[in-house]
């Protein structure tokens, strides 16, 4: 097998080096958690329990937003407020704010005089002046449905492009595996167990992580990174197989070695271990969104939305559905910051106030007659 031609391939690409792990809200090596560590007593505008954050890892971007205190401008009292996200909600210091966890919304429909109706789960609420999209496109049919008011205002708000784009679009699979380990043998001059293997076998990639601020920390190992077609190949098995059987693969890979003694399986921890099946996810049905050749047009009908519709339509798209670059965070971000801009251009009770900027004129926008050559 041709373990040696994929890892040239790896490392010459440079994804073998500056690789580096969120390890959370830490200051001077010493772990610092936020505003509500530890705060079992939180709870949505449902009543429903909101887990209290660890400030670990990458969930530490959403829980920042969350509790982390930043200013708000508050109308009703006609000046900063200095809160956090989720005090604001529960206090209503200010401006009215309601946030529903675990609650899918099922239908986005359009009023009569353009405002709209939102129903989900657990309740519906109307008289929305903007709508923010950030679901999967392939939940449009299967969990969430679109309704317009008739097929004159769905022409200028919810166009045909975008529902074939929405239809034709798909998601890819993927599967990662972890397992907890014994010690962090990568750390260890005395062993020659790899921190990173790049195969060409099922497992595809896998390599072992640990958080530099703690010393007592034992790592993990993700023991197979697949996509697509090799993703496929895993979804049958049960999540305890499917560990057995890729630190099996890796035990293979260590004894056809001549420069590695010894056996992966020697340094993992059974106890602790994961498995997520990203096509499996009910909400997300996939871990990127592809487009295939000759599908320019559908692709640059989300992309565009919010610069062409959006004025009419007051609904907005935001996230990795809507994007071509498939870079997770930067699009969402990216979008989500867009979608903001718009609401406030668009909105007559607000404005953007940034100093020698002119939304409609110093705002990049796309060329809406582009066509790839």
């Amino acid at each position: 097998m041709s373990y040696a031609a994929v890892s040239s391939r790896t490392f010459a690409h440079g994804f073998g080096s500056d690789l580096f792990l969120i390890q959370g809200r830490f200051v001077d090596g010493t772990y610092t958690p936020g505003p509500h560590y530890s705060d079992e007593s939180m709870v949505d505008t449902g009543g429903s329990k909101v887990k209290s954050p660890r400030y670990l890892g990458t969930e530490i971007f959403w829980e920042s937003m969350m509790f982390e205190t930043t200013e708000f401008y508050s109308v009703e009292l006609g000046g900063s407020v200095s809160t956090s996200m989720y005090d604001l909600m529960s206090t209503g210091l200010g401006a009215p704010l309601s946030i529903w966890q675990n609650n899918p919304v099922t239908q986005i429909q359009e009023q009569l005089g353009g405002k709209w109706t939102i129903e989900s789960e657990k309740f519906t609420e109307t008289n929305y002046d903007h709508v923010i999209i950030t679901i999967p496109s392939w939940n449009f049919g299967t969990e969430t449905s679109l309704v317009t008011v008739n097929r004159e205002t769905a022409a200028s708000k919810w166009p045909t492009s975008l529902q074939t784009f929405l239809k034709r679009a798909h998601w890819e699979p993927a599967c990662k595996v972890f397992v907890s380990l014994k010690e962090p043998f990568w750390e260890n001059a005395a062993l020659s167990m790899p921190q990173m293997f790049a195969t060409d076998t099922y497992i595809r990639d896998a390599y072992g992580i640990k958080l530099d601020v703690d010393t007592n920390q034992k790592g993990a190992m993700l023991v197979s990174y697949s996509w697509w077609r090799d993703a496929n190949k895993l979804v049958s098995y049960s999540d305890s197989d499917l560990i057995n059987l890729c630190v099996r693969q890796l035990d293979e890979i260590c004894q056809r070695c001549i420069n590695v003694n010894g056996l992966f399986s020697d340094y993992v921890d059974y106890s602790q271990s994961y498995v997520v099946h990203w096509e499996m996810e009910r909400f997300t049905k996939g871990a990127a969104r592809l487009y295939d050749q000759r599908e320019w047009n559908d692709t640059q009908v989300p992309m565009m939305y919010n610069q062409v519709y959006s004025t009419t339509s007051k609904l907005y798209l935001a996230g990795e559905s809507y994007h071509v670059d498939a870079g997770w965070t930067e699009p969402c971000m990216r979008m989500a910051i867009d979608s903001v801009l718009r609401i406030l251009d668009n909105d007559q009770d607000s404005s953007i106030t940034v100093p020698n900027f002119v939304f409609s004129q110093d705002y990049t926008q796309y060329n809406e007659s582009f066509v790839p050559v």
